[in-house]
């Protein structure tokens, strides 16, 4: 979610709400796609948000 806030918060927010509006009325998986989030935990997957947090945690290092 915060990748997400960060490329388009609006659309972010949206999809936040969307996802909690579910609640446990749907599956984990339902629920990560209103959220507009992949339920992957694939190697490729988890490269790619460890890149974006390294690239986060650098920028906080410069403050």
């Amino acid at each position: 979610m915060y990748k997400q806030y960060k490329e388009d918060p609006k659309q972010a927010l949206e999809n936040y709400k969307k996802a909690l509006s579910l609640g446990s009325s749907q599956s984990i998986k339902e629920v990560y796609d209103a959220a507009g989030i992949r339920f992957d935990f694939s190697g490729e997957t988890i490269k790619e948000l460890m890149l974006f947090v390294e690239k986060e945690l650098e920028l906080l290092e410069q403050l």
